[in-house]
C-alpha cells in the first residue's frame, strides 16, 4: 500500500514538472508576442508622428508652389496608410493569439480525467 502512494505520489510529481515545463514555454511564446506587438505599436506610432509632421509641414508650405505641396500631401497620406495599416495587423494579431496557458490547462485538465478513471 505504502509503495502505491509512493509511486502515485512519482507520477504526480513527474506530471506536475512536465506541466510546468509547459507553462514555462507558453509564457516565452506570449512574451514574445508581446514584443513583437509592441514593436508594431512603436512602428505605427512612428508613422503616425511622421504623418503629422507632414501635415504641419503641408500647411507651412502651401503657397504657390503647387507642386511641393502635392508631394508632402502624397507623403502625408502614405504615412497615414502605413500607420493604420500595421495598426490593423496588430489588432488581428492581438484578436488571434491563443489565451495564455491554454495547452497547460487542456493538459492538466486531461491529467484530471486519467487520474480520476485510475483503478
Amino acid at each position: 500500500m505504502l509503495r502505491s502512494l509512493r509511486q502515485l505520489a512519482a507520477l504526480a510529481a513527474t506530471m506536475a514538472r512536465s506541466r510546468l515545463e509547459l507553462a514555462g514555454l507558453e509564457i516565452g511564446e506570449a512574451l514574445e508576442r508581446s514584443v513583437v506587438n509592441a514593436l508594431l505599436g512603436l512602428a505605427a506610432l512612428g508613422l503616425m508622428l511622421l504623418a503629422l509632421l507632414t501635415a504641419t509641414a503641408l500647411a507651412l508650405l502651401l503657397t504657390d508652389e503647387g507642386h511641393r505641396a502635392a508631394l508632402l500631401l502624397a507623403l502625408l497620406l502614405l504615412y497615414l496608410a502605413g500607420g493604420v495599416g500595421l495598426l490593423l495587423v496588430l489588432r488581428a494579431r492581438l484578436r488571434k493569439s491563443p489565451p495564455l496557458l491554454a495547452a497547460t490547462l487542456a493538459e492538466l485538465q486531461q491529467d484530471v480525467q486519467t487520474l480520476g478513471r485510475a483503478p
